[in-house]
Parts: C-alpha cells; structure tokens; sequence
C-alpha cells in the first residue's frame, strides 16, 4: 500500500547572508502493507510530518520514490489523493460552517456528487457517534466530536489508506479511548490501512501492528511492540533492601543474571532477561542469605525504553506536543528558499485550489470560465438588441442571472440551502460548469462533472453566440 525508497527532504535556510541546506528527511526506506495499522514515532523534528506530507502529495520529495495507493506521488498526484484519506493534526474544519456542509463540500471536491456526498456523510456520523450534530458548527462541539469529525471528513470519499496525524492530541482520557476504538473499526469493518502519528506511546502500543521508528531524518527501527521491547534487554528488576548496608551485596548478587546494573540508595536496578524464570531464585539466596527486602518490583519493557535505547532519548522527554508546523527551513517558514513547492495544514483548501495541478488542468479551467464569460458577454448583446432598451435589460439580467449564480453554487455552497434547492441546483448547467472548473485543477480529467461540465461550456457559448450573431444580423439588416 506504501512504499518508498530513499525518500528525501531538504530545505535551504539562511544563517546571516549564507545558506545552509537541511536534510529534514534522509533516506527514508519504507514498506506498509494493506491492511496494516502502523505506528509512526519519533522525536520533535525527527521527520514524521515531513515524511507524511510526501506521502500524502502535500511536498514534493526532492530525492527518493515514493508509490502510495498504487501511485506515485510525483507523477500521478491527483490519483494518490483520490484514494487516501488524511487527517491532519490541526484538523480541516472551519468553525462557523454547518458539520453537515463541511462534509458534503469535502465529497464534492472529490468527485462525488451532492446526494451521494450528503448520503456518505450521513452514514459516518452515525458509525463514528455524531448524532444529531449535522447541523453543528464545529466550534460548538467537543474536542473529541471535533476530531471525530476529522475523520469523517477524511473518510467521506471511501478512500482505501488514512493517514492520521497525532489524532488524539489534546483530548481528554475518556475521549481518546474513545477515538481509539473508531480508528481501530477503520480496520475491523472497512478493511483500510492506518498510518498513524503519535506521541502517545500506549496510543502506538494499542493500535499498532507494527510500529516504526524515525529519528534525524532516518529509520532507525521497524518492528512489532513486542519484537522492540524484546530487543531493549529485559525486564527491568528493581530490588529496595530494609538495610543500606547490603544494597552492595544486593547488586552484585543481581549482577550475576543481570546487565546495567545500577546502585541508587537503597535501590539496585538492573535489566535481567526473563525476569519471570531468573528472579525467583535470586529471591530465595537472598532470603537464604538473611537479607531482607522493603520492596521487589518488575517492569515490563515499554516503548519508551525502547525509545530510549534506539535514540538516547526518552519520548516523552522529547515533548507531547508536536513537530512544530512550521520549523526553520519548513515549506511554511518564512526563511525558507529554493523549495520545491508549497505546503499547507488545510489539505482541504490547497485541493480545492489546485495544489500540483498541471499545466493543462490549470489552462482548461482558464478556457472553461473564458468560454463561459463569452457566453454571457454574446447573450447580454443579444438581449440589449432584442429589447432596444438598456432600461429593459438589466432587470432582466438580474431576474434571470442571480438565480442562476445562486443555484450553481459560485457565491454559495448549495449545501447550505433546502433540499429541494440543491436537487434543483443538480440540473443546473452552471453547477457543472463551475464544479468542472475546480476539478480541472486537480488534474481530474475522467471526473463526470469534469466531462458534462465541459461539455455544457462548449453547448452554452455556442448556443450563446449563434443567438447573439442571429441578432445582430436582423438588426443590421
């Protein structure tokens, strides 16, 4: 399902008058399978969301491969975009739209059409538990609601890979376990694969298959929970002694089945591998030897020992907060240079407005709204000649234009309006018109509307200028 090979990432900053080039990502090699969950973890500005946005089409590798969905990233954007879902840590909701309307827009961009959208959308509310909140605006739910409905706007268009960006940041416990069962249910009942950010280590542990690991730009593990903690050494054996005088005896006699062993007071620490088998008879020589214990304490490996050991550093210690969006040498940072393109934290916005799109999507949509400004440019002449009186000519203008504007969705998104409004608003041939303009800057030149809508701009000028050239010739006759 993903796949890269030497992914890399730099950035130019400054440094007074001199440049300075920063390898945010160093060769990144990575493989996801279908249907896995995977954990992606690492320190602040150790890569994670550098190595996302390359992922999900959002920055452009300046080395490397990467093929997503089937797709690489570079050369077919567009269709790597229109299988995945991606939920981004600062979420793509705006606060005084209805939830209902976010997410029906969200469809459309993707080629749905408005009842298909509004059907989908209906559907993820109930299964990701948003009764009732339709009608919302965002900025009245819920921290948890909000981020659910995140989710269900990356996952309107069913796409086959989400990727989640920290999704559980900031929610309270019973929020988060509450999330965490939805983003397991992506896998248990719609068979998608997860590739998850996190900086929660028990969030990882919880919902991972398999768990990866990046730090300074580079992988530096791939495995299983398990397979990590096995790797760190054993279980961590904490032995405290009533008398401080036999604490050195303690640590020597732990130091015949155990490896780092340390002295701490009245504490001796050390990792012994199967603690469960090998402590036991320490147990007993220590009894056997008269040497009595305040306190006995085995821990299981976590992941941030695991992290500790793979990085020098614990995770927790890195910060719970996450990479800063938009660090020195970043695609947002004001110092930043020479950047192959441009990065967003509104997925959402930046398709909408043709992020990567080609050269020719781009020059169609030019033509699509030229054809369209001709049409109406030959039918205001032809009516100014047909009435004989400018007088005459702008009421009928309005009458006619405005409700068409409004019914094609160009000064509002039609989903705000009644339901009998927007299936009328379905057979409006400017609504196609104006949806196939936004789509052919994403490249997306299969899109029914893309086609219909193309073919209603080239149907409409004609039909505008024979009646416009009909006119003149009477009156020049």
């Amino acid at each position: 399902m993903i796949q890269a090979r030497g992914l890399v990432q730099t950035f130019t900053t400054r440094e007074g008058r001199a440049k300075k080039e920063v390898r945010a990502v160093d060769g990144v090699d990575l493989d996801v399978a279908e249907g896995e969950v995977v954990g992606f973890l690492g320190p602040n500005g150790a890569g994670k969301t550098t190595t996302l946005r390359m992922l999900t089409t959002l920055l452009r590798p300046s080395a490397g491969t990467a093929t997503v969905a089937g797709f690489d990233v570079v050369r077919a954007p567009a269709e790597v975009r229109r299988r995945i879902g991606y939920v981004s840590q600062s979420g793509s909701t705006g606060s005084f739209a209805r939830a209902g309307d976010e997410i029906v827009d969200h469809g459309m961009l993707y080629g749905m059409s408005g009842a298909d959208a509004r059907r989908r959308g209906r559907e993820l509310f109930e299964q990701l538990d948003l009764p009732g909140m339709w009608t919302r605006q965002p900025r009245s739910m819920s921290g948890g609601q909000r981020r659910r409905l995140d989710i269900a706007m990356g996952l309107v268009h069913d796409p086959t890979l989400v990727f989640l960006d920290e999704p559980t940041t900031g929610l309270d416990p019973q929020a988060r376990a509450n999330l965490w069962q939805h983003i397991a249910g992506l896998r248990t009942e719609r068979g998608a694969t997860v590739f998850l950010t996190t900086h929660y280590l028990d969030e990882a542990d919880t919902l991972s298959d398999r768990i990866v690991v990046i730090d300074h730009g580079r992988i530096v593990a791939a495995d299983t929970s398990d397979n990590l903690k096995a790797q760190v050494g054993g279980d961590l054996v904490d032995l405290e002694v009533v008398d401080p005088g036999r604490v050195a005896d303690v640590a020597a006699r732990l130091g015949a089945i155990a490896t780092g062993v340390e002295v701490e007071g009245r504490h001796a620490r050390g990792r012994v591998p199967r603690a469960a088998v090998a402590v036991p008879p320490l147990l007993r020589d220590l009894a056997v030897a008269g040497t009595d214990l305040a306190t006995f304490e085995v821990r299981r490996p976590t992941l941030d020992d695991v992290f500790l050991a793979l990085t020098g550093r614990s995770l927790r210690d890195s910060g719970a907060a996450s990479e800063d969006p938009n660090p020195p040498g970043s695609a947002d940072s004001p110092d930043r240079a020479d950047s192959p393109t441009t990065d967003t934290s509104r997925p959402t916005l930046g398709y909408a407005l043709g992020m990567d799109a080609s050269a020719g999507g781009a020059a169609l949509g030019v033509v699509l709204t030229l054809l369209m400004g001709g049409a109406c440019a030959a039918a205001s002449n032809a009516l100014a000649l047909t009435t004989k009186s400018e007088d005459v000519m702008a009421p009928v203008i309005n009458v006619v234009m405005m409700p068409v504007l409004l019914l094609s969705g160009i000064l509002l998104p039609m989903t705000l309006g009644k339901q009998w409004l927007q299936d009328v608003s379905d057979f409006m041939p400017v609504r196609w018109i104006t949806d196939a303009v936004r789509t052919s800057f994403l490249g997306e030149f299969g899109n029914d509307r893309m086609l219909w809508g193309s073919a209603w701009a080239l149907g409409l000028f004609a039909a505008a200028m024979w009646w416009g050239t009909s006119t003149f010739r009477k009156e020049d006759a």
